[in-house]
């Protein structure tokens, strides 16, 4: 049975690693969402559909599911995604994702929209602060985010387990299986382990982690240079 924590080191690096190709493909940007039409407009004619997730609120301190938000009577094409969510997490008992509401001092919206992004299969999720809290949504029909040259994989893993508490070999292992690399796992004396992972376009990592399963040492080979 899966739970919250799990499915975050799951998708926590491709999640991450989709926020910093949406940055290069923003720069410098306003945003506007007109929720009845599920879109988002970044100006210079990026307009994209959304899917909410929910909101940060600093008065209560909780994120709030945008299903959970029936106030606001938010039109159901808009939360279609987060409907889902909710199934799947009711079928698979992972209970956070059918409350209503989580404290932010144990789930950010940060973490639960990496979950969301993961889960779904979206191109990027975004936070659109406002007086009081913050709207996270989901982003759809960007640029293709594959394949990430090594460069950016390192960075990616780094600072992933720089910026959150994570289960780093769950981590490693999931995203370079989601960038479609083919890994090699050997147990070492003490807890420890290696991980070498091999791409069929020529890239290699090489990846050590310790007995807590943290990363203490990761190098790559570039490979051919990919297409931006």
């Amino acid at each position: 049975m899966a739970d919250l924590n799990s499915l975050f080191a799951h998708h926590a690096a491709r999640s991450f690693a989709k926020q910093l190709a949406l940055q290069d493909y923003l720069g410098e940007h306003a945003w506007n969402v007109d929720i009845t039409r599920s879109i988002v407009d970044f100006g210079n004619g990026r307009i994209h559909p959304i899917q909410l997730i929910g909101t940060e609120s600093e008065g209560d301190g909780c994120f709030m599911w945008a299903w959970a938000n029936t106030a606001s009577k938010l039109p159901p094409a808009s939360i279609r995604g987060v409907e889902s969510l909710r199934a799947w997490g009711q079928k698979n008992g992972v209970a956070e994702l059918s409350e209503r509401k989580l404290p932010l001092d144990q789930w950010p919206g940060h973490n639960l929209a990496m979950v969301a992004a993961g889960l779904l299969n979206a191109d990027a999720y975004y936070r659109g602060p406002y007086d009081g809290g913050a709207l996270y949504f989901l982003v759809l029909k960007l640029p293709p985010l594959s394949p990430i040259p090594t460069e950016r994989i390192l960075t990616v893993l780094t600072q992933t387990i720089s910026q959150w508490d994570i289960d780093g070999r769950t981590m490693t292992e999931a995203f370079l299986e989601q960038e479609g690399f083919t890994l090699a796992c050997t147990d070492v004396p003490g807890g420890g382990g290696q991980l070498h992972a091999v791409h069929a376009d020529g890239r290699a990592l090489d990846i050590d982690f310790d007995g807590l399963r943290r990363i203490v040492k990761l190098s790559g080979t570039v490979g051919p240079k990919l297409p931006n």
